[in-house]
């Protein structure tokens, strides 16, 4: 470094090490081999040779090589990169060098643009399921099938208004999701080569808890999962290494436990009928609740007064 700085060195060559906080002001050229779809990775590289040295006034380019019609091009979507350099500092080539003498051909445009943010979009053209012309903005999100809806944080979403149905009508999955901040429309991808779907605009907007703690109350809880068997539902626990289950009557030490595992399966199986969710996550609290957050809510299952058993645990 300090012979590049010195002149004496003409090319130094980086694998990532310099890209931030290192500055060569005097340097001339810089040329990125390995494109980035990252755009502060991109910001930091375009600083570390652009940036003005005082009392000088000297010209100095970056190249950036890229494969053209792959991933490397979303750079290209995320930022708009004239904002940034200035309208007329970019200029975009496309060059095959697998062709006898050919020779780079300038292009007028970058090879994509930024998609329209929501303040720019029409929304009376727009149809719940239809494709989505936009940016994949605002907060992400996350639903299953029980109905419910929470955040990055874990926070449950104490008015989902339908979005998990919703999501599983567009996508037949669920999962992520995200909503506009400003229109509350929802923007649903669906894996098929970036395509993303308008889900319409949600009337209200989506209320969380202060804290995933005050959600889950003060008390220690224990997570169990509902798996389906051939002889029907069985309640079960994660263990290290793997899953243990709930001991049933004839195998449990305490007949009664055995027969409270029966009834909680059985009280979900119920629960399931009534109101068309599947569960498969429970959470059971000290007192004894077992309960199951539906369509946001937290509603009790079944209220243990024995207690379950399991094997790896006794």
């Amino acid at each position: 470094l300090r012979l590049f700085r010195r002149g004496a060195a003409q090319v130094l060559v980086s694998a990532r090490s310099l890209i931030e906080g290192f500055d060569v002001p005097a340097a001339d050229v810089g040329i990125v081999v390995a494109s980035s779809s990252s755009v502060r990775q991109r910001i930091q590289t375009l600083g570390r040779i652009l940036r003005k040295k005082a009392g000088e006034d000297r010209v100095a380019a970056l190249f950036v090589l890229y494969m053209a019609e792959t991933t490397d091009e979303m750079i290209y979507e995320k930022q708009d990169w004239a904002t940034i350099t200035g309208s007329e500092r970019n200029r975009y080539f496309s060059w095959d060098p697998t062709l006898l003498d050919a020779i780079p051909i300038e292009k007028s445009a970058p090879p994509r643009s930024p998609k329209p943010r929501e303040d720019e979009i029409e929304w009376d053209s727009l149809q719940a399921g239809s494709d989505y012309p936009g940016a994949y903005e605002g907060a992400e999100l996350s639903c299953d099938a029980q109905g419910n809806v929470k955040d990055t944080q874990g926070r449950l979403c104490s008015n989902p208004q339908e979005l998990p149905e919703l999501i599983h009508r567009l996508r037949q999955s669920y999962g992520r999701f995200r909503m506009t901040p400003k229109k509350l429309a929802i923007l649903v991808p669906t894996g098929e080569g970036g395509r993303l779907l308008f889900g319409g605009l949600v009337p209200e907007p989506l209320l969380f808890p202060d804290s995933v703690q005050e959600e889950e109350g003060s008390y220690e809880t224990i997570e169990l999962f509902v798996k389906a068997k051939a002889d029907g539902y069985r309640i079960a626990r994660k263990i290290r290494g793997g899953e243990a289950f709930a001991l049933l009557p004839g195998k449990a030490t305490d007949p009664d436990m055995g027969r409270e595992a029966l009834s909680v399966a059985g009280r979900v199986k119920d629960l399931e009928a009534s109101t068309r969710k599947q569960i498969r996550r429970l959470r059971q609290s000290a007192n004894g609740d077992i309960t199951a957050n539906l369509d946001g809510q937290r509603v009790i299952v079944y209220s243990l007064v024995h207690g379950l058993e399991f094997p790896q645990l006794t």
